[in-house]
């Protein structure tokens, strides 16, 4: 799998679980329960795409998937090339990306240094917490419900899913989505600490005075989680006054299973041949191969192969009569030699169009067979062939 690629599915799924935590979680009182969400699904984005489980790829709903991704017409207008430049588009957007990233991570790596100046120096009038480091202003030491709040967050290590989501912001920077995890995280915190400060016996009506009160003096550095934060000041009130929610709400949690499962279709179906896999035929004893480190090509390359379609596929007369167009999708196996043989028909719009399709494949040249570890090997491949009438 490509790094590209890679980064793609995570953050499909980064837009996945967020889309879910916000559509049917986010409105809820189970605090808690959402922190992990969160952070759980940060963790899961990365994993998913590296999980290839052979029993997901052979699933019915997987291949159909894939067919539907992978379908484009095999009929494309031909362009002409590019002229070759020094620098590839790709490597380009490569190079961009890693510098944002070096730029991100410098940004970072200052933040920390200043925290550390910050907490080294006893003079501050702020309550905020960074891990296990508590630090309370001399006029606000004798407030107790400031001073639970700040050891809440230090119990819970919330500085450590903090530093987490920040690494996760740097990493996926072009993502919008990460900076939405990046705020529900906080806000979660606040929630979680609010609600243990009040779980104690502080009056709801005189915690939030404190807060209004102290509302402005908030800290500069956004690794730390501080007492007194303006721009979370409605959202925390509204939450302290919020009623619990209905442990039925808890089934909502449920829907997660299907939503993970749905992702690892998703990256199964998008495999590509950077990772390689096989299959065994039960009447063969030999290797069909799903995915090489290098795949099998057609004499002259893809384009050749488009050409050689176009000049002997045969628009079937009822079809044309009948306006019936769409694509037909046929798998075959490279053999070693670069035969092509195991013709099956995965998909089709009509009898004709799959006899078409296999009559010309069946008179395919041979091609250049796929390579594994340097060696020829057979190999699964599948085209799509679009049936197409000229408007």
């Amino acid at each position: 799998m490509t790094w590209w690629h890679y980064l793609t599915l995570v953050n499909i799924y980064l837009v996945l679980f967020y889309g879910f935590y916000w559509v049917l979680l986010k409105r809820g009182t189970f605090f808690q329960l959402n922190r992990v969400y969160l952070i759980a699904s940060v963790f899961f984005s990365f994993l998913i795409p590296a999980i290839q489980s052979e029993w997901v790829q052979n699933l019915f709903i997987t291949q159909q998937v894939q067919y539907s991704i992978y379908s484009s017409p095999v009929f494309i207008h031909q362009f002409k090339p590019l002229q070759e430049t020094g620098t590839s588009i790709g490597e380009m957007a490569l190079i961009i990306y890693v510098a944002v990233i070096v730029c991100l991570s410098a940004r970072f790596i200052w933040q920390l240094f200043k925290l550390k100046k910050k907490i080294a120096d006893p003079e501050t009038s702020e309550a905020y917490s960074f891990f296990g480091n508590v630090t309370i202003g001399d006029a606000l030491k004798t407030n107790k419900s400031i001073t639970m709040h700040e050891f809440v967050h230090a119990e819970q290590w919330h500085s450590l899913d903090v530093l987490l989501v920040e690494i996760v912001t740097i990493v996926n920077w072009f993502n919008p989505i990460v900076y939405l995890y990046r705020a529900a995280v906080k806000h979660l915190h606040e929630f979680i600490a609010d609600k243990k400060v009040l779980a104690s016996g502080v009056d709801k009506s005189e915690y939030a005075l404190l807060l209004v009160s102290y509302a402005f003096n908030t800290s500069a550095n956004q690794l730390v989680n501080t007492f007194f934060n303006k721009t979370l000041l409605k959202q925390r009130i509204m939450m302290i006054n919020k009623k619990q929610s209905n442990r039925v709400m808890l089934a909502k949690y449920a829907f997660i299973a299907p939503l993970f499962i749905l992702m690892l279709i998703v990256s199964s179906a998008t495999l590509n041949n950077s990772k390689p896999t096989a299959l065994w035929l039960k009447n063969d004893g030999d290797k069909i191969y799903k995915s090489v480190e290098k795949a099998p090509e057609y004499p002259g390359g893809i384009n050749a192969f488009y050409n050689f379609l176009g000049r002997n596929i045969r628009y079937p007369a009822r079809m044309r009569e009948n306006n019936i167009q769409g694509k037909v999708i046929v798998t075959f196996v490279v053999e070693k030699n670069g035969a092509l043989s195991a013709f099956k028909i995965v998909k089709s719009i009509a009898k004709e169009a799959s006899d078409e399709t296999l009559r010309v494949f069946h008179s395919s040249p041979k091609w250049k067979p796929g390579l594994q570890n340097g060696k020829p090997v057979r190999c699964q491949y599948t085209v799509p062939v679009a049936f197409t009438l000229a408007p």
